[in-house]
């Protein structure tokens, strides 16, 4: 089995390790950036999160967020049977 090596230590980490060694998908519970590049660089195959989680982020990094949060609400806006304040 090839083993995906991190550049900085040349070692694999533990979750590099699960994710070659076990009959596993390791998903990343998160939605922040640099937890969810590690993941993917650790052998992750997926993410998932809720909203408790996704508010948190958005807060943190709403810069990062922002834009991609904008465009798809413009790609999806509320239809006839969408429940919309005031409604």
């Amino acid at each position: 089995m090839t083993e995906t090596l991190t550049p900085a230590t040349s070692i694999a980490s533990p979750l590099q390790r699960t994710a070659s060694e076990f009959p596993t998908e390791y998903w990343n519970d998160s939605c922040n950036e640099s937890e969810l590049r590690y993941a993917m660089e650790n052998g992750a195959v997926g993410a998932t999160t809720n909203p408790t989680i996704v508010g948190a982020v958005m807060q943190q990094e709403y810069e990062t967020w922002a834009p991609r949060v904008r465009e798809i609400a413009a790609a999806n806006p509320p239809g006839p049977t969408s429940r919309s304040p005031g409604r």
